[in-house]
């Protein structure tokens, strides 16, 4: 955050998004029927306006040949600087490849359904595939 402008950071709010783990994910390896799993972390580009002007992205670490990752210690600090009504973090998870990665699923987390100023709290958030229906395991 040290290369925020103060003035900015007075008319924002720092929103730490925790990853913790993955539950019952699908197989996307044929061979081995697991998943390397990774999150994509990002304020959603035309919803939120950011500090910097730039999308702000995080990655977790990638979870090799399981379908119940646990992650620790991988926090994701993002400064939110338009209304949180409108904003919202995308959480994309993905499975890697010898060569690029392949799409498992995506969940969201809609900032108006947190309180500011609140104590963390612990969210369980379900996954979907990219056309919207939940993926049941």
């Amino acid at each position: 955050l040290d290369r925020i402008p103060m003035e900015t950071l007075e008319q924002s709010h720092v929103v730490v998004v925790e990853v913790k783990h993955g539950r019952r994910l699908p197989a996307a390896d044929v061979l081995t029927g697991k998943a390397d799993p990774f999150v994509e972390l990002s304020l959603h580009p035309d919803a939120v306006g950011t500090a910097a002007g730039a999308p702000q992205e995080f990655r977790t670490s990638t979870k090799p040949a399981t379908l119940e990752p646990e992650w620790t210690d991988e926090s994701f600090h993002f400064v939110v600087t338009s209304p949180l009504t409108s904003s919202r973090v995308v959480l994309h998870l993905k499975d890697r490849d010898m060569v690029g990665s392949d799409d498992i699923g995506v969940t969201q987390l809609r900032l108006n359904t947190l309180e500011v100023n609140a104590p963390l709290s612990q969210l369980e958030l379900p996954l979907a595939d990219l056309n919207g229906r939940a993926l049941d395991a």
